[in-house]
């Protein structure tokens, strides 16, 4: 009866801080009423005044205190853990978890080890113990004096634990509830034992990690807490110590059983513990051992030394009888030096912090805010500690180096500890990238001393020079110097005493800048920019003092004369010159010579990088890999780099690192710091190839070639082990020339291992990159971030939770495959080159995460050479795959770990098998799948039945004919067990198998599952005739069954909860007929809380198509500004996005992982769909419209709801031409570098394309649809382009994406395009291959009027349409109009080119993705009408008839001009050209056109530097000419109106014209040879006056026989005015008239002579004036725009 009664009032007392205070009050006064005599227990006598408290119990309180003093004083042990076990229950139902099996605990139990606990965690069903995303695990033992109590009693107050530390430090905790053995069946020590072995279980069993478990407890708990510890420590001495827990929490802890401190006197009355009922528990638990309550054993208090525990967290209430015995034990503790926080609640009982029904003035909630930053940081605010908290100091922590390149997590560290010498030696990593650079810290030597970096290599070409030209050098008389002439022009200084058996010098020359790193690049362009403009500014201060002194001269009231006028002018122009010189600036850079020469053994290269031409210091290089040397640029640039020499000499490899990204990745696969070991790479004994894919030309984009040649080296140099942190998306996995000769080569024949980086795209499924993510044989790399990372490298102000980055690329792959291999830590601080002025440098991604784990794999290939043990790639790949850690990834790809994969390779290394790949093909068409991936609603709604084959994939000899492998084929057969691991797939139960592999079905049935969601399973193969739990094979099934809209076309998601990391997916099948969809996200601030990231990530999968053709991806700050206040305004971010009708969207949300706090948001959908019904698009959304049609219709439909809002547009943004290739060249490429495994040659198609631009920046851009956007999965090996202008100048470079080239100048303009394969066969049928040049319209904007009915077309003069609207369902016709006035057209179209733009259906709406392309075909133009001939004009013609006479002489004229014509083109000393001229001057001494062109040859044969005896010849030929015609009477002619009505009067016009021209020829010709000879050395000073005179007279009468007023496209007159205004000193003006000339002047091939000219001119003229650095800048410029050896070769 009495077990029932206090059972009763439990129940009532668990309820009662919910009930009202009149029920309250009636209950308590009945319970006093028929209990009294049990109130009144036993006091002890107190000899000393009792403390005054900060207030006294509540009624409440005493009430508690007497009924639980009551029970324990007078029910046996049985009843009170009876009554124990109900009191928990009823906790556990107030706070509606009393059935959370499953939801919140779950049983973890070992009956051979014999222990029992309880997982309390959130989904504690699927959560793992001690996972990633775990920040600490508390191992917990429950209080009641060590006799009562269950692991579960507590359950109540765990979960409100959980949840409050979750949501306000971000930690995430388990906890581990202990069942221990209770006294007295069990006294002590039974129950520390017990703890102690059930950690070293969990440690050392079950891998759990001490640094992140606690150990806590409360009351009696508390002190097994302690008493555990302290053990521990003490048997440290031990052979095999175990290490020590993290931290402590004491909760209200027993920490001296003897109950004589004073506190329990003065609160016996007020504590809920009756002290006769505490010595009795203490007697029980020491009964039968010679154990005292003053021992230290059980009494951690008298422990004399507390040093070495670890930091702990205490609390205790002020009313508690143990609070003197807390205290005193806290500052001792404190005393010795260990990091404590205790935390004293006033007016609070024992046991408050776990009972929330008897705590007071919200101790509860505040002692739980402190231990969750506790287990956050180790800190409490002063603020949140009551009155009696003892505040402890904190020694400065040391810095977390060990999480700045990660090792401890995936046991890397670990294992080197273990195994010293397995450290990577003996190992070759290659790493392909944007190359090494080896003077980058920690990339010199290994730990044995070896060189680092063994080879590195450019396989992009990007660096190569070519060294076709060779010299030989001169010996200067007057300083014995041997010289050469670099192609730059310089005179090269050669050392004598090089080897150089043959005498002869390779000369080459390249603009370093075109090698340089783009960050790089930027950095010395603002340096050289600062410096430059403060040259600048001293010119234009000495041309500012000039302007002020002429101003001075010249006051405003004075008339200046026409020159002191002209001098003004020309000051203002240099004024003017310089600020657009400034304003113009860009570095040329060094431009380097470089020379080569053979010295008998090897090749040599010198580079002349001071640009001094003194070569004889500069180191001599060689191929790296021979000698390990390399040189640095410049001090200013720390740029190191290298060389290779290939084709003999004729051409050299300058290699530098085109980023940084490939330094810091081989320095977290190998780096070492003897120094600083801690900073050391993962596997710091391997040695390292660099073999850099990444093209400087691109920025650092990897091209076909270069990928294809670093396969070729890979099995060259017989690497072991190779990573590469690049990939791109591709339209088909596993497939394309690379990843074929990648799999099947490299890895399946020669054995190297491959990984790579899986992809920086998620968090959206499929988002996975080639090669890393869709290719097998390689081993794919995920991205994870462990709490070491977060703490040493993102210095973050809270902790979040351990977990794959919300970034990293997800499978799974289009074909069904996983997708990712294993999980490696993904981010690093560590090397990067000396260029960027830092030693390192924080990078994350995937590509951080692949070279961790890459030397992880090193480590095991270590170990594995040296016990000279065979592996192969696919063995490698089975064991780390196998041994991962769980990370509770939904596909269960684990995190790598080293020390798990060596265990699992030594276990297994007998087992043959595990040098194969079971390749599994799901077969279907056009292409076998790797997997079962079911995504659209088809397909999920109904059951589906695959046919599978299972091929074991053998290691492949390298000679197909040896038969190596042959036996081991043959001796191949496997049963097999086949396990599903989830009951909506089925397959066969066995299957046997040999080494053709075998079939079977698979039976999957969706159709019950809930959509909306992501579903995984595999179906399992076992080998039975082995024990290992491993599968030989997996076939991965996944389901992302898309939710179906049945109502409407709205989705709304409901609130969504995000904290650090969390992903929430949905999937969608978009209607039919929707083309796309508003979006809406909400968010309000239910508590005040820091700004976060949130990812949207939306993607729509389509057949062999790219997933990021079809994606969406935002980022949005939730809680910015005031959206973040506790009642801030709602937060509301609206998008709109293309969508494919009756395709499954996935709808990705996520919070950033380091963004901290908790948020909800609302996220609703709205579909929308405006469709063309007839069939003028195509796949592409593309609309055609015949410009030689009047009109086009288009019937336009509502398929999904009402549309509002049409409102249709029409506008154009380019136009596409269509350039056929006017040169074709097929040829085999280097032997050295482009020749297969196989022995196969790889050719290049060259291909060349011409085209004009007639207006300056013209944009264009060169579009090869059958190349663009393959590249992993290209079927040919490489597409590579080049633009040129008509100098040859390399303006841009074009891989497999669009790229838009903006043309500065009008001219011709070249492309010339290489595809590489080694089939000259498929390489012919690109010959004809058409490129699309799309030119972009800035000019001219073309739009097109729509109209709603056929007669509008014609009626109105524009668009009627107007705004309207669509019923669902409904159609209306447009009708386009094509243009009646061809003038509405772009100048440069033609009869067949495009417009290209847009058909905006609503265009009042920005839609991400665009609505419909429209491409409008330029129509004929109209043809004019031909004026009618009279007809007595017609008699006139046709009866006229030529004389004998007359014909003859128009053959002997016609004879004479061909003569004259043919003049130009013998050589000009031929004796044939003098010969011909003699005859024609004595036949035609007087003939104008013969007097021209002996003028225009003199003037080309000097070259334009006349000799006085030329120019003196030039002065009389001009004579000659002006002399034989009457200016009087031509100048008469041109001075009166002309009437040009027959034929007479045309053919006078025609003579006219002609002697003017002659005139024009003549007076310029004569004018530059008078300024020759008044130049002549020696001439005296009247005659160089006599020749200025005559030099002006001549200018003056040319100006009045030619406008010469400025901008000219004329060069040959304007020089005649460059040479006057140099003669006047006004250099100014000469400079501005060559500008102007070169701007207006279009860059043709008929141009160049002209150009090049001018620009030597302008050269002259910056020299003239002095402007030294401007002279120095326009030399090199000269020289890059004119490359002295053409145009750029394709290597």
């Amino acid at each position: 009866m009495m077990e029932v009664l206090y059972t009763l009032l439990n129940f009532l007392f668990t309820f009662a801080i919910r009930l009202p205070d009149s029920i309250l009050l009636f209950l308590v006064s009945h319970y006093v009423h028929y209990n009294l005599p049990t109130l009144i227990l036993p006091q002890r006598q107190k000899n000393f005044k009792s403390p005054p408290l900060s207030c006294p119990p509540t009624l409440y309180q005493r009430i508690i205190t007497t009924f639980i003093k009551t029970a324990q004083d007078c029910l046996s042990n049985e009843g009170l853990r009876y009554l124990y076990r109900i009191g928990g229950y009823f906790d556990m139902m107030t706070h509606g978890i009393f059935q959370a099996e499953g939801k919140w605990y779950r049983s973890i139990k070992d009956d051979s080890a014999g222990y029992r606990l309880y997982l309390i965690a959130e989904n504690a069903k699927y959560e793992s113990v001690g996972g990633d995303n775990v920040d600490f695990i508390i191992l917990y033992t429950h209080g009641g004096g060590f006799r009562l109590g269950h692991p579960l009693i507590p359950l109540a107050a765990f979960v409100e634990w959980l949840k409050i530390w979750k949501r306000n430090h971000n930690v995430n905790v388990q906890i581990l509830s202990l069942e221990y053995p209770l006294a007295p069946e069990y006294p002590y020590p039974a129950a520390r034992d017990h703890v102690i072995d059930c950690y070293e279980w969990l440690i050392r069993d079950r891998g759990l990690d001490p640094s992140k478990i606690a150990f806590a407890g409360d009351s009696a708990g508390g002190n097994l807490a302690a008493v555990t510890t302290l053990e521990m420590i003490k048997r440290r001495k031990n052979s095999n110590p175990l290490p020590l827990p993290a931290a402590l929490l004491l909760i209200s802890p027993l920490v001296h059983t003897a109950t004589s401190a004073n506190s329990y006197n003065f609160n016996e009355a007020n504590d809920i513990i009756s002290l006769d009922w505490m010595d009795g528990c203490a007697d029980a638990y020491a009964e039968g051992t010679k154990i005292s309550h003053e021992s230290p054993e059980i009494s951690p208090l008298l422990e004399p030394d507390l040093s070495e525990i670890p930091r702990f967290y205490a609390c205790v209430g002020e009313y508690e009888v143990m609070r003197d015995d807390v205290i005193a034990f806290v500052k001792k503790a404190r005393s010795q030096g260990v990091e404590v926080v205790l935390n004293v609640e006033n007016a609070n009982f024992h046991n408050f912090a776990v009972a929330w029904s008897i705590s007071r003035n919200g101790a509860y909630e505040r002692t739980a805010l402190n231990m969750g930053k506790f287990f956050r940081d180790g800190n409490l605010p002063g603020t949140l500690l009551q009155a009696m908290t003892i505040k402890t100091s904190k020694k400065i922590p040391s810095f977390p180096t060990h999480g700045l390149l990660p090792k401890e997590e995936t046991e890397a560290a670990a294992f080197i500890k273990k195994y010293p010498e397995y450290d990577g030696r003996n190992i070759v990593v290659a790493i392909l990238d944007t190359g090494v650079d080896p003077g980058a810290a920690g990339l010199q030597v290994t730990t044995e001393g070896k060189p680092k970096i063994i080879d590195i290599v450019d396989c992009t070409g990007s660096g190569d020079v070519i060294m076709k030209t060779i010299v030989k050098p001169t010996i200067k008389e007057d300083s014995n110097l041997h010289v050469i002439q670099g192609l730059s022009g310089r005179s090269l200084i050669v050392n004598p005493d090089w080897s150089n058996p043959s005498g002869e010098f390779r000369v080459g020359i390249k603009r370093a800048y075109e090698i340089f790193p783009k960050s790089l690049l930027n950095r010395l362009q603002q340096e050289q920019h600062e410096k430059i403009k403060t040259e600048n500014h001293k010119f234009q201060t000495q041309v500012q003092k000039q302007l002020l002194a002429w101003e001075e001269l010249h006051p405003k009231d004075s008339t200046p004369s026409e020159t002191e006028a002209q001098t003004k002018i020309d000051l203002e122009a240099r004024s003017e010159i310089l600020k657009d010189l400034l304003k113009k600036y860009e570095a040329p850079g060094p431009i380097l010579d470089i020379v080569a020469f053979f010295d008998g053994t090897d090749w040599r290269v010198v580079v002349d990088v001071n640009e001094s031409g003194d070569l004889r210091d500069e180191p001599l290089l060689t191929d790296y890999r021979k000698e390990h040397k390399y040189d640095t640029f410049s001090q200013e640039d720390l740029l190191n780099f290298c060389v290779n020499i290939y084709e003999d000499g004729e051409v050299v490899s300058i290699v530098s690192a085109c980023g940084s990204h490939g330094t810091h990745v081989a320095a977290i696969t190998a780096a070492y710091h003897p120094e600083e070991p801690e900073l050391n790479g993962v596997a710091p004994g391997a040695q390292i190839i660099s073999l850099q894919i990444g093209d400087s030309r691109l920025g650092t984009m990897e091209t076909g070639a270069a990928i294809a040649r670093a396969a070729i080296a890979l099995v060259n140099t017989r690497v072991d082990i190779a990573n590469m942190s690049f990939g791109e998306a591709v339209a088909i996995p596993n497939a394309g020339y690379f990843i074929e000769l990648l799999r099947d080569e490299v890895i399946n024949k020669y054995g190297c291992i491959f990984l790579s980086s899986a992809g920086n795209n998620g968090p959206a499924l499929t988002t996975v990159g080639s090669p890393g993510g869709t290719s097998n044989g390689v081993i794919g790399v995920g991205a994870y971030v462990s709490h070491a990372m977060i703490q040493a490298e993102y210095a973050l102000l809270e902790s979040v939770p351990e977990r794959p980055f919300t970034w990293t690329s997800r499978g799974p792959t289009t074909d069904g495959d996983v997708g990712i291999d294993i999980y490696a830590p993904g981010g690093a601080i560590t090397s990067v080159p000396p260029y960027s002025l830092q030693k390192t440098r924080l990078m994350n991604g995937t590509s951080m995460s692949s070279p961790n784990a890459c030397g992880c794999v090193t480590l095991l290939l270590s170990g594995l050479k040296a016990e000279n043990k065979k592996y192969t790639p696919y063995r490698i790949k089975n064991a780390i795959v196998n041994s991962a850690k769980s990370i509770d990834d939904p596909f269960g790809v684990g995190f790598i770990q080293v020390d798990k994969a060596w265990n699992f390779l030594q276990s297994h290394y007998d087992r043959s098998e595990q040098d194969l790949s079971f390749e599994v093909k799901i077969l279907a068409s056009p292409r076998n799948k790797r997997g079962i991936y079911l995504r659209e609603a088809d397909e999920t709604s109904s059951v589906q039945i695959f046919n599978v084959e299972i091929e074991p994939k053998f290691m492949e000899p390298i000679d197909p004919t040896s038969g190596d492998n042959n036996s081991q084929k043959y001796e191949f057969e496997s049963r097999v067990a086949l396990i599903t691991t989830e009951n909506w797939v089925r397959s066969p139960d066995f299957l046997l198998f040999g080494s053709p592999g075998r079939s079977f079905q698979i039976k999957v049935d969706p159709s019950q599952l809930s959509p909306g969601k992501l579903y995984y399973a595999e179906v399992q193969g076992y080998d039975t005739s082995t024990s290992s739990p491993v599968p030989l094979f997996k076939v991965p099934v996944t389901i992302t069954k898309p939710l179906t809209l049945t109502n409407g076309s709205k989705l709304s998601l409901g609130t969504l909860s995000f904290g650090p990391g969390h992903i929430e997916r949905h999937f969608v099948k978009v209607p039919q007929g929707a083309t796309f969809a508003d979006i809406i996200i909400k968010s309000s601030a239910t508590h005040a809380t820091d700004p976060a990231r949130l990812l949207l990530h939306m993607i729509q999968l389509l057949p062999q198509t790219r997933y990021s053709k079809n994606q969406h991806a935002y980022v949005f700050s939730l809680g910015k500004g005031s959206y973040g206040d506790l009642n801030g305004e709602e937060q509301i971010e609206q998008r709109s996005i293309a969508v494919r009708g009756g395709v499954t969207l996935e709808i990705c949300l996520a919070q950033f992982w380091s963004s901290p706090g908790n948020h909800t948001i609302s996220f609703e959908i709205t579909f929308h769909g405006i469709q063309l019904a007839n069939n003028t698009t195509n796949a592409d959304n593309i609309v055609y419209i015949n410009g030689n049609n009047a009109f086009t219709r288009l019937n336009i439909v509502a398929p999904v709801r009402r549309e509002d809002e049409i409102n249709p547009l029409i506008s154009f943004h380019a136009i596409r031409k269509f350039l056929r290739p006017v040169e074709h060249i097929l040829k085999p490429l280097s032997p050295e570098r482009d020749t297969l495994p196989n022995s196969r040659q790889i050719y290049g198609l060259q291909l060349t394309y011409t085209f004009k631009v007639n207006e300056k920046n013209t944009s264009v851009t060169p579009i090869f649809t059958a190349f663009f956007d393959y590249l992993y999965d290209a079927y040919f090996q490489d597409f590579f382009a080049i633009i040129f202008d008509a100098n040859q100048r390399p303006l841009g470079y074009l891989d497999i994406y669009a790229k838009n080239f903006k043309l500065e100048a009008k001219g011709d303009y070249t492309i010339r395009v290489q595809i590489r394969h080694d089939s000259q066969e498929l390489l012919e049928k690109f010959i004809s291959t058409i490129c699309l040049l799309e030119i972009t319209l800035t000019k001219t904007k073309v739009t097109l009027d729509i109209f709603a009915q056929i007669s509008d077309v014609y009626a109105s003069k524009k668009s009627v349409f107007g705004r309207s609207f669509l019923e669902k369902g409904e159609q209306k016709a447009l009708f386009v109009a094509s243009p009646t006035d061809h003038s509405v057209f772009p100048k440069e179209a033609e009869v067949g080119d495009l417009l290209v733009g847009n058909l905006n259906l609503v265009s009042t709406l920005k839609i991400d993705g665009g609505q419909l392309k429209v491409l409008f075909v330029i129509p004929l133009p109209p043809v004019k009408s031909k004026e009618s001939t009279p007809v007595d004009k017609i008699k006139e013609v046709s009866s006229g008839s030529k004389s004998e006479e007359i014909i003859s002489q128009e053959l002997s004229d016609s004879i004479r001009d061909t003569q004259i014509t043919y003049l130009s083109k013998f050589p000009a000393e031929s004796i044939a050209r003098k010969e011909l001229f003699e005859e024609l001057e004595k036949n035609y001494p007087s003939h104008l056109p013969l007097l021209q062109t002996k003028l225009e040859l003199l003037l080309e044969t000097s070259n334009g530097n006349l000799t006085p005896e030329v120019a003196q010849e030039v002065v009389e030929v001009a004579e000659q000419i002006l002399n034989n015609i009457d200016l009087n009477e031509l100048s008469t002619y041109y001075g009166l109106k002309q009437e040009l009505t027959n034929e007479t009067a045309k053919k006078r016009k025609k003579e006219a014209d002609e002697k003017k021209k002659a005139i024009v020829i003549a007076l310029r010709s004569k004018a530059q040879a008078l300024a020759v000879l008044a130049q002549q050395t020696g001439t005296n000073s009247s005659s160089i006056d006599d020749l200025a005179v005559q030099f002006e007279q001549t200018y003056q009468s040319l100006i009045q026989w030619v406008d010469i007023n400025l901008p000219t496209t004329d060069y040959k007159t304007l020089l005649v005015y460059l040479i006057r205004e140099r003669q006047a000193q006004r250099y100014g003006n000469a400079i501005k008239a060559i500008n102007q000339f070169l701007a207006e002047l279009p860059l043709t091939k008929e141009n160049l002579k002209d150009t090049n000219k001018a620009t030597s001119f302008q050269l002259e003229l910056l020299k003239d004036l002095g402007w030294s650095v401007w002279v120095t800048h326009e030399e090199k410029w000269k020289l890059i725009r004119a490359p002295p050896g053409g145009c750029s070769p394709f290597y």
